[in-house]
Parts: structure tokens; C-alpha cells; sequence
């Protein structure tokens, strides 16, 4: 037993050892609860005892002084404007003689006492004590190490025994302070200068506490600082900005215990592009002119849509639409981009036109108007209409042979063309000495006072008659061009005109003559300026005008030409004095000048001219030429009397020929027809005039001997109006000198040779029969038969058609070959010699004698309704024979023949 309790007091002893090596470890602030044991073993080898103990010591540690509430590194956040409390727990079993206090970072080394901020006060619960601090409305400058301390006190001096601390974090929430949810952005695309923006940032300045991390989203991708972009505080900044930044963008700021996503819709804009003008667009070219309207035009291009606004240099930053809403209106619509000014003034719309295009964005960024603005300027000087300043030097008098000067004054603005031009000439005189005439020269000056008025001069040395003329003054600018005429009078003595070698039928002849009842007109001209007062007389008396019916004076004035008329109309109660001597004087300032006119009674026409004369079996053609006496007045007309030998010795006629009736010039051709074949004939021709027949020239001549009549002329017509009918139509023929008994006519289809080189329809191909001869004599009960109606004809068809006059002595083509085209000579002779082609006179009077053998013409298509019913031609025709007999005897009977 000895042994064991001695073993037992050596444990307890080694025990006391560790437990003080334990109780040095345990800290200030901590509780230690320490369980010792003694567990111990014997055991016996080779005769001896052992013993084993095991001295076991359990030690639980608790603190007895805490703040409730933090995380494990003992910080608290707490949001801005909220109420902060921080409970520290006392969990020991003494408070007899222990303080509490309560130390915060405004105030690290005094207790706080409890105030309208703070406020101190203990909670008591089972097993734990808290000594509460309240801090009211807590804000960032709160934040900080707060502290809870425990101890007491020793005389002046404060015995801690124990300390809890707490970092506080005051949070502001997450919120933004420039963060436009749409933003926008320039383009690099859009860029025309060196000053565009090469970044842009897309503000999104967030605000809270503590510092959010952010994060930038774009299409579903994060974004990250590299080539492209850059994040900052302030946003992300992109570089060289393109139409594929525009979208959606997400920001997201996380706080440890607050995430807060903003979006932002970002839009790319391109600089507006001034594309066209500023440019005048009308109503008159490049020029606005003074008291009229004018439109200019500025066009623009860009994203969003420009619109275009007006300005002037003179006030650049207001609208003109609002500097006078009366006056200037403007169209915005960049596709339009007008500006009209209602009237233009000068000088006070002259100025510097500002044309400025604008897209409708937002002011985000430094120098952001130099993105959305682009401007282009037009310099406008108004021009002033040319307006005449009137001078009495505008129209001047000049004695012959002097010199002249003319003024045209003229206020315009400039360029301004200014020139001469004399009136009805297509040239202007250039400035200087005309080359083509030395004597007139062109000058210019300036007036000097006033820069706007122009003088154009012109000056005419050693003036003629013909330098009496209206000078027109032009004057053109931009605005318009206006010309006024000057004018300048060479001043002489009239200057009569000489009527030397003029026949007595014109008017202005020395010698006129007259006839009872008809008025003949004495006329006297002159030039000179100023125009003369015409005077007439006979035997120094002077006659007055319309006194009575035998005498009017008609005079009438043009430029430098005079010109005057003294009717004379004759009676049978003043033909004894009216045939006289007449002096007609003109008169102006510089002299009198005058001209005798002789008038005589007028007589019958002479003989007239027989040039030569065609006679055939019955026509007799002839060729007159005027009388070499026509008795003062104009033959009107020719008469022909004739007479056959043999016959009843009666004269026949007149036969009037008017002086019209030929077919040529020069020579009147006149033709007698109807004369009979071999026979003699006596013809007696004279003029005729409006005082009578005058002496005849008498002639006679033997027709030849009877012959076929002549070729019949068709009137041609190449296609016909109707697909189964047509009507042809001729000339009545030369009947050979004898009567024409009828005319056998002949039809045929034909079709034009393939080897023919002409492909219109023309009567000089050759042609083949497609079928037979038809031929057709018309009744002839009149001489001046001359068409017939063909019917039954094929439509879309080609025929030949040949007419032949018929006599006693056979047709018009016996003895021609009608298989060859060609040409009769119109007069019918007994060998008949065709010709080809007409190409000379030679073989016949004149070219229209010739007449074609034959002719052609075609039918057109046949319509839709066809054929119609034949009732005349070698169709089926149904004739209806209705005999009717004596009621008494039978009854009625209708009896039907057809015959085909």
C-alpha cells in the first residue's frame, strides 16, 4: 500500500506541473474549464510488479467577451442612413466592480455617452449579459474599428480585463450618377476629318461603398480591357468606333452582398455629309435676283436622318425661317433642303449663306457638335435688274455728213454685257472702231459716283440717209436681258426717186394712164429725214384731198422712206381736163424737192404675138405672147373667133382665154378643141383690155386628116377602197377628129414578176396574167363619159386594167404591143410610137403629153363579214317573175324562174 500512495502523490505532483503549463496558454478574453484524471495499468514480468498511469487533462475554452454579429474576420456592413447596433456580449458569471465602454472611430480614446447620435444601454438574458451601442442614421463617415472594452478601476488608472472590436463598413447603394440609358455614338465610317473622336466612351459612372466590381456585357459576351475596349470608373471606352458597336449593352456591379444591372442602349451615328450645294436652284441661273423669288438647295446624308437649316454670316447661330418667318422659308427635309426667299433685295439680302446639316443627337462628349454638325457656305450677291436711265441724248437729229453721238445709260450690277446693235441686223458693234465701217465707234465708261451706273456710247462720223436707223441698246446680266432703242435722224432735203425705165402699168411710173370709172394711182417717193408733207398739183394749181370723188391723196411713212399716192378716178364729165400734167412735191425743214408725172387717157390693145401654134385632127393649140401696144392698161384676157371653110360661113366664138389658162410659164398656152379632121379653118385672135377688144390678128390653118382616137389617161389610183369593188375613172381622150362612138375596157389579175427588182407597186414591173381577159364595153349614150364601177372582184388581188376610146376608124391602141409598158404620145396619130420612159421634150410638146399604155391597182383584205350578196356582175342572180291572172278565170298564180 505504501508503494501505490507513494506512486499516487508523485501524479498529483506532475499533474499541478501541466495544468500551469496549460493555464499560461489561455488568453485574456477567454473562460478555461480544465477536467484532470488519472487512469493507471500494473502488470507483473519476471517476478516484478509495473505500473502504468495515464494522467488525463481535458481543457474547453469560451469567450466571455464578444461582439454578436460579425463574420469571421469580425467586420460588419451595414447600409448608409440606416440605424447601426453592435451588441457586445459578456458571458463571465462577475460583474461586481467591471466598467463596459463603448470606443467608436470619430472618437477612438473617449467612451461614448449616449447623445442625438449614439446611445449606450445593457440587455440582461440567461447565462450572458450585452452591453449595447446604437448609432442613428449611420453614414460613410462612420465607418471604421469599433470597440468594446472591459475592466476597472484603479485609482486613475483603468485596469483593462478584457476587449471585443468590430471593423465597420458603412455601404452606399449601388447607384449611377451619369449613366443615359441610350447613348450615342460617332462612327469611324461617318468620319470626313482628322478631328473625329478616334474613342469614344459610353458613360456609365456608378457610385457606392465599397467599390463595386463591375462588368461589361455585349451580345452575351463579357468585355475586357484589350485593343477595342478599356473599362474605367467613368464607362467604356471604344476604339475606332464601327456600325458593329451598336446594341445592347449590360453593366453589372456587384458589392459583397448587392449586385445592381444597368442596360444601355447604344446607337451608332454617322457625321452628316453635306452631298450637294449650297447651291442656287432657280428661277434664274446661279444668280438671285433684286424683287424676285429665289430657291436655294443644300442636300445631306448621314444616320439618323440630317436635317438641313439656313443661316447667314451675319447672324450664324439664328434660323433664318425665324429671323423673318415672312420672308424666308425653309424645308428641313435633307432630301429637299430648300430655302426660299419670297423677294430678294439689294444689297440687304447680299451676305454669306450658311447651309448647316444636323442629326438629332444628344450632347454626350467633348467637342460632340463637331460629330453631328457639318456646314458649307455660299456667297450670294444679289443682282440688280438693268434698268434704263433715260437722256436726251438718247435720240438724236444730225444734218448730213456731221457727227453723232448717242448715250445709253444703264443701272445694273455686274458682269453686266453691254453692247449696240443696229435694228434688224444680226451683229453687234463691237467696242472700239467697227472693222467693217471706221466711221462709228463703241465705248464704255463708269460712272464714277456711283459704280452701279454703266454709259455705253456710239458715234457715227460723215452720216449718210442710211445711217437714219433705230440703235438698240442691250444690256444683260444674270438677272435679265433688256434693250431699248436710241435712235438718230441724218437731216436732209427730201430726196425724190426716180422712176426711169418703168413700164406705164406701174405705179410708180412718169407716165400713167387712165380710163373712165377706174382709179389709177400717180405715186411719188423719197428719202430723207424727217419725213416730208406731200403736195399735188396740176397746172400750178394745188389739188386738195377727198374734195370730191376724182381726187385722194394717201401718203405713208416708213423710217427714212416717204412715200406718197394720188388716185385719179376719171368720169365722163372730167375726161376733158383730167388727162394732164401732175407735179407731186415733199417738203420738211431742209427743202422742198418735187416730180412731174404725165397721165393720158389709155387706148385698145394692139395685136397680140402669135409665137407658133400645134394643130391635129381636132385641137389646135397656141402659143400668144402680149401685144407690143397694150393701150396703157394690163391685157385681162385674149378672144378667139374661128370659122370652117366649106361650112356655113359663120364666125364662132369669142373664145375667151384667160391670161392663167397655161400650164407653163411665160407663154400662155391656150387649146381649142372639137375641130373637125381635114378641114380648113379661118381664125381671127386679139387681146382685150378694160377699154375693149383691140385689132385682131387674123391666121388660118388645116387640121389633119382623121385618125383612132387618142390614149385614155386614167386618173390613177394604185390601191383600191373596196375588197371587191372599185371605180376607175379617165380623162376624155383626143377623138382622132371624129366622134367617138364608145370604149371597150379590159381587166385581168395579174401578179409582178419574182425577177423584179422593185418592190413597190408600180406600173412599169413587169407583170403575168393569173388569169383571163375580162373585158367590158359600157353603154355610150355620152360624150363625156368617164368612169365605170367594177365589181365582183377578188379581195387582196393585183389587176391590169387597159381603157380604149373607140371611132370610126378603130381603138386608141390598135397597133400597139399592150404586152410591154409604155408611153402614147396624147395626140393620136396613125402609126402610134410608144416610148419607154420619159426622158426628154423632144418627142413631145411637153412631158404631161405622154400618157401610160395601162395600170395597175390591188384591192386590200377582205373583212370578217366577207363577200357580199351579187346582184349585178357574172354571179348568181335571182330573178322573180310574177304573173297574175283575170280573177274571173283562175285565182292567183306566182310562177318562180331561176336562172344561174
Amino acid at each position: 500500500m505504501g508503494p501505490i500512495l507513494g506512486l499516487l502523490c508523485q501524479l498529483c505532483l506532475f499533474s499541478v506541473i501541466i495544468l500551469r503549463r496549460v493555464l499560461t496558454n489561455i488568453k485574456q478574453n477567454e473562460a478555461a474549464k480544465i477536467t484532470a484524471g488519472i487512469r493507471c495499468y500494473s502488470m507483473r514480468h519476471s517476478g516484478v510488479l509495473f505500473w502504468i498511469c495515464i494522467l488525463i487533462v481535458r481543457e474547453s475554452r469560451t469567450k466571455i467577451l464578444y461582439i454578436e454579429g460579425t463574420d469571421s474576420n469580425k467586420r460588419i456592413f451595414v447600409q448608409s442612413g440606416e440605424n447601426l447596433a453592435l451588441i457586445c456580449v459578456y458571458t463571465g458569471f462577475f460583474t461586481s466592480g467591471i466598467d463596459f465602454e463603448w470606443f467608436i472611430p470619430s472618437l477612438p480614446n473617449e467612451p461614448v455617452r449616449s447623445n442625438a447620435k449614439t446611445n449606450v444601454y445593457w440587455q440582461d438574458e440567461i447565462n450572458k449579459k450585452k452591453f449595447v451601442l446604437l448609432v442613428r442614421s449611420i453614414s460613410t463617415d462612420d465607418s471604421g474599428r469599433y470597440t468594446c472594452r472591459m475592466g476597472r478601476q484603479d485609482g486613475d488608472r483603468f485596469l483593462e480585463m478584457a476587449r471585443a472590436e468590430a471593423e465597420v463598413t458603412v455601404e452606399r447603394s449601388i447607384i449611377t450618377t451619369d449613366c443615359p440609358n441610350e447613348q450615342w455614338i460617332p462612327s469611324r465610317s461617318g468620319n470626313r476629318t482628322a478631328s473625329f473622336q478616334e474613342s469614344v466612351l459610353i458613360r456609365c459612372v456608378i457610385q457606392a461603398l465599397p467599390p463595386p466590381l463591375i462588368h461589361w456585357r455585349f451580345r452575351g459576351k463579357q468585355l475586357s480591357t484589350g485593343l477595342h475596349y478599356t473599362t474605367s470608373v467613368s464607362g467604356l471606352t471604344i476604339y475606332g468606333p464601327t456600325e458593329a458597336d451598336e446594341g445592347l449593352y449590360t453593366v453589372i456591379a456587384r458589392q459583397p452582398k448587392h449586385t445592381a444591372v444597368f442596360d444601355i442602349q447604344v446607337r451608332v451615328f454617322s457625321r452628316p455629309r453635306i452631298s450637294h450645294g449650297p447651291a442656287i436652284l432657280g428661277p434664274y441661273k446661279d444668280a438671285v435676283v433684286s424683287d424676285r423669288e429665289a430657291y436655294l438647295q443644300c442636300l445631306a446624308s448621314g444616320h439618323p436622318t440630317p436635317t438641313v437649316h439656313w443661316y447667314r454670316s451675319n447672324d450664324p447661330q439664328t434660323e433664318l425661317q425665324r429671323l423673318d418667318p415672312h420672308k424666308y422659308f425653309v424645308n428641313t427635309n435633307s432630301q429637299v433642303g430648300t430655302l426660299r426667299i419670297a423677294r430678294a433685295q439689294y444689297p440687304d439680302d447680299s451676305d454669306t449663306y450658311i447651309c448647316r446639316a444636323m442629326v438629332s443627337v444628344p450632347a454626350m462628349y467633348e467637342r460632340w457638335s463637331d460629330d453631328v454638325i457639318d456646314e458649307a457656305r455660299l456667297q450670294i450677291n444679289v443682282t440688280l435688274l438693268p434698268r434704263l436711265i433715260r437722256l436726251t441724248t438718247m435720240d438724236r437729229f444730225v444734218d448730213k455728213g456731221d457727227t453723232v453721238t448717242v448715250q445709253c445709260k444703264v443701272r445694273a450690277t455686274d458682269p453686266l454685257t453691254l453692247y449696240y446693235e443696229k435694228l434688224g441686223r444680226n451683229r453687234s458693234f463691237v467696242l472700239g472702231v467697227q472693222p467693217d465701217d471706221p466711221r462709228i465707234k463703241v465705248w464704255m465708261e463708269i460712272d464714277q459716283e456711283d459704280q452701279l451706273n454703266h454709259n455705253l456710247y456710239l458715234a457715227i462720223q460723215n452720216t449718210t440717209h442710211e445711217d437714219t436707223w433705230n440703235y438698240t441698246c442691250h444690256a444683260q446680266n444674270a438677272g435679265d436681258r433688256r434693250f431699248w432703242n436710241t435712235t438718230i435722224r441724218v437731216v436732209e432735203r427730201p430726196q425724190m426717186i426716180p422712176a426711169i425705165g418703168l413700164p406705164g402699168t406701174d405705179e410708180r411710173s412718169l407716165l400713167r394712164f387712165g380710163w373712165r370709172h377706174n382709179a389709177t394711182n400717180l405715186s411719188c417717193s423719197s428719202f430723207g429725214m424727217p419725213h416730208p408733207t406731200w403736195t399735188w398739183y396740176r397746172r400750178g394749181e394745188q389739188i386738195l384731198n377727198a374734195v370730191n370723188s376724182t381726187f385722194t391723196i394717201i401718203s405713208w411713212d416708213h423710217w427714212n422712206w416717204s412715200q406718197s399716192w394720188l388716185q385719179v378716178r376719171p368720169c365722163r364729165h372730167t375726161e376733158h381736163f383730167i388727162y394732164d400734167e401732175y407735179v407731186c412735191k415733199a417738203t420738211n425743214i431742209r427743202g422742198t424737192n418735187e416730180s412731174a408725172i404725165r397721165f393720158e387717157r389709155a387706148s385698145v390693145p394692139g395685136q397680140p404675138t402669135l409665137r407658133g401654134y400645134i394643130v391635129t385632127q381636132s385641137t389646135l393649140e397656141l402659143y400668144v405672147g402680149e401685144p407690143k401696144n397694150t393701150g396703157g392698161l394690163p391685157v385681162t384676157a385674149y378672144e378667139l373667133f374661128y370659122s370652117a371653110f366649106g361650112g356655113p360661113g359663120r364666125w364662132y366664138g369669142p373664145v375667151v382665154f384667160p391670161l392663167d389658162a397655161s400650164l407653163d410659164s411665160c407663154l400662155p398656152r391656150f387649146r381649142l378643141h372639137g375641130l373637125v379632121a381635114g378641114t380648113g379653118y379661118q381664125l381671127k385672135l386679139s387681146a382685150r383690155s378694160i377699154v375693149g377688144s383691140g385689132t385682131p390678128l387674123g391666121f388660118f390653118v388645116q387640121t389633119a386628116e382623121g385618125t383612132q382616137p387618142g390614149p385614155v389617161e386614167l386618173i390613177q389610183r394604185t390601191y383600191a377602197t373596196d375588197p371587191y369593188s372599185h371605180v376607175i375613172q379617165w380623162k376624155t381622150p383626143l377623138n382622132g377628129g371624129l366622134p367617138l362612138t364608145g370604149y371597150r375596157i379590159r381587166l385581168r389579175p395579174v401578179r409582178l414578176n419574182q425577177n423584179s427588182a422593185h418592190s413597190k407597186l408600180n406600173a412599169q414591173q413587169r407583170v403575168v396574167g393569173s388569169g383571163p381577159w375580162y373585158e367590158v364595153t359600157p353603154e355610150f349614150n355620152n360624150p363625156y363619159l368617164n368612169y365605170y364601177h367594177f365589181t365582183n372582184l377578188d379581195p387582196d388581188q393585183l389587176y391590169q386594167i387597159i381603157v380604149e376610146a373607140v371611132n370610126e376608124r378603130g381603138r386608141s391602141l390598135d397597133g400597139v404591143n399592150t404586152d410591154d409598158f409604155g408611153y402614147l404620145n396624147r395626140t393620136p396619130s396613125k402609126r402610134p410610137i410608144v416610148q419607154s420612159v420619159i426622158d426628154s421634150t423632144d418627142q413631145a410638146p411637153f412631158p404631161h403629153d405622154l400618157v401610160p399604155i395601162w395600170s395597175l391597182f390591188r384591192t386590200p383584205v377582205g373583212d370578217e363579214f366577207g363577200r357580199p350578196p351579187r346582184v349585178f356582175g357574172r354571179g348568181p342572180v335571182l330573178h322573180i317573175a310574177l304573173f297574175i291572172l283575170p280573177v274571173c278565170c283562175f285565182s292567183s298564180l306566182i310562177n318562180y324562174v331561176l336562172f344561174i
